[in-house]
């Protein structure tokens, strides 16, 4: 009975080691040849980054599938599609629009930190066969055979402006909307009337697209306190369940100008961020670094 239960638990074992082997191999095989420690990269050149317009990378915890949108392809160069590029067999394979995108002006995926559930906004018609309509937030679901149908995010925020969702781990839900970013608890099995978020971050001009760590420890967005258009890069820290005065990011990343719409892998590895039309890549040690130097403020 003994040598049964050994076994089972080294089977045990095995498999989430081959697993972890296996998702290592996968980031290295992309992410790592384009990664800089301090400057910013194009991701995926000529891949993901082409001479269309790519912007709001998503990617899954495992790492072998990455959501874009891309915008500036014929017959509609002015809609936004979702692309996935997925690795099978140790192979990543050319990008391609996913299986719910490409009818209608999607963009921006956000897939949520236990992968199985992906959010996007959509103008799309909430009945079939209409016209297309107001730009709303859509999800999709994983199931054995792929993503299921889209449905459309009800209450709270079917009736309001909702623009790039991002989930935590406890499912509390943050957006940006027409005067900052909100936040939005997840409680009882459901959503709760959205609050705007503290003077620390929504005191920045548009403050806006913004990444909440899956433990809610920091919030990364950008804002444009230099005018219109001109987007940098900023970081707020969640200390004793109150957000710090929001920090613009140094070093490389906020050179251009304008950066945008940023996202770190789940793993805390890798941010990534739109510049010209580009998704660039770059290591994150960065968010350790500014904490200390909070810390010691």
């Amino acid at each position: 009975m003994k040598l049964i239960l050994l076994k089972v638990i080294l089977a045990i074992f095995c498999l989430f080691y081959i697993k972890a082997i296996k998702s290592q191999n996968l980031e290295n095989a992309i992410f790592e040849q384009d990664c800089n420690d301090s400057i910013p990269m194009i991701f995926a050149p000529e891949i993901v980054s082409t001479q269309y317009a790519e912007f709001g990378i998503t990617i899954t915890p495992d790492y072998p599938e990455i959501y874009f949108t891309r915008r500036g392809e014929m017959p509609n160069p002015r809609a936004g599609k979702i692309m996935v590029m997925k690795m099978l067999n140790g192979n990543w394979q050319k990008p391609e629009i996913a299986s719910f995108s490409g009818k209608y002006n999607d963009m921006e995926p956000l897939i949520t930190p236990d992968g199985r559930k992906l959010i996007f906004g959509s103008n799309r018609p909430i009945i079939d066969q209409n016209e297309p309509g107001k730009f709303l937030q859509w999800y999709v679901t994983r199931t054995d055979s792929g993503w299921n149908e889209a449905i459309i995010m009800g209450e709270p925020f079917d009736n309001r402006f909702v623009m790039y969702p991002t989930v935590a781990n406890n499912g509390n839900l943050y957006y940006t909307s027409e005067d900052g970013i909100y936040m939005s608890n997840f409680a009882y099995g459901i959503y709760q009337h959205p609050k705007k978020l503290v003077d620390e971050i929504n005191s920045l001009p548009r403050a806006a697209h913004p990444f909440i760590s899956p433990d809610e420890r920091y919030i990364i967005f950008d804002a444009q306190p230099r005018g219109p258009m001109k987007s940098d890069i900023f970081i707020s820290y969640n200390k004793n369940g109150s957000w710090s005065k929001a920090i613009k990011l140094g070093g490389e990343i906020n050179k251009a100008e304008t950066q945008a719409i940023p996202f770190i892998s789940y793993d805390g590895k890798y941010l990534f961020f739109v510049r010209n039309g580009d998704i660039y890549i770059i290591k994150t040690e960065f968010v350790e670094e500014l904490k200390l130097v909070l810390d010691d403020k």
